[in-house]
């Protein structure tokens, strides 16, 4: 028997280009993308104040492009730092009741070895390994600077009014993700809001399986009524723990819910070939 693995396309959940450029023939800008739905959305959001019309996509020769908007005037400085930070982080899809999700990279990197069990850490791996496990000094510190550093660079993100922890699988004691996003909560000068949970222990979240309910296993408190709220956790796996917080936050009033984490994992994929 031979194992084959798929290969994986380490960049799918990123913008992995855009172009903006002015049309030859009607001086209209155009804005050109390479990405899956859910980062283009973030464009359109982000872009909102310039107009932007998404364009059919078909007929284009460049193949590359997955879609084409005008725009009725240019990206704003900050706004095209912002197309720029979405080329180099990872967009999750976005778990139930959030509406945008983010992380500084994939925990580890897939051409780092073809083998998934031999991957190395991504830079952003190694962090929250660094903060996490080997409790490593500064780790933390440097950890919260990459992900304020996000959140400053991205106009959503920026625009939430409190910071939600995910709570630990011991609720009696603050968990290192309860941690950073106390920390987080702090350097961004905005409220930190602990995530209650129903059980005093629980599962770990690598444990949690699909059959698992955790639809009612948190509480929010409902100073967040009226507010974006902004869930950060240190690695996402699944996303049904920030999704169960998130419609937690959602039942206590929170009109807007964006996700930020430090890492996310790979499924390591194999084929066997008899």
């Amino acid at each position: 028997m031979r194992i084959t693995l798929h290969p994986f396309r380490a960049h799918a959940e990123r913008l992995q280009w855009h172009q903006l450029r002015q049309h030859q023939k009607t001086g209209e800008l155009r804005l050109y993308l390479d990405c899956p739905d859910y980062v283009s959305t973030q464009v359109e959001t982000v872009l909102s104040s310039r107009g932007i019309h998404r364009l059919p996509i078909k007929g284009l020769q460049n193949a590359r492009w997955t879609y084409r908007y005008s725009l009725n005037a240019l990206p704003s400085t900050r706004e095209r730092d912002c197309l720029e930070l979405l080329e180099k982080v990872v967009t999750i899809r976005p778990p139930s009741g959030v509406n945008i999700a983010i992380a500084l990279d994939y925990y580890k990197d897939p051409d780092s070895d073809p083998d998934p069990m031999q991957w190395k850490n991504t830079k952003a791996g190694e962090l929250v390994s660094r903060a996490k496990y080997k409790k490593a000094p500064g780790a933390l510190d440097d950890l919260t600077r990459e992900l304020v550093s996000v959140v400053r660079r991205h106009p959503l993100l920026s625009g939430c009014d409190a910071v939600l922890s995910i709570p630990g699988h011991d609720a009696l004691n603050e968990s290192f993700s309860e941690q950073l996003a106390r920390a987080v909560a702090a350097d961004l000068g905005i409220p930190f809001e602990r995530t209650g949970a129903r059980r005093v222990t629980r599962p770990e979240a690598k444990a949690i399986g699909e059959s698992d309910d955790l639809s009612n296993e948190f509480t929010v408190n409902s100073v967040v009524r009226g507010r974006p709220v902004l869930i950060v956790d240190d690695v996402l796996m699944s996303g049904r723990t920030m999704a169960a917080v998130a419609n937690a936050a959602r039942r206590a009033g929170a009109v807007a819910v964006c996700g930020l984490v430090g890492a996310k994992t790979l499924k390591k994929q194999a084929r066997n070939d008899a």
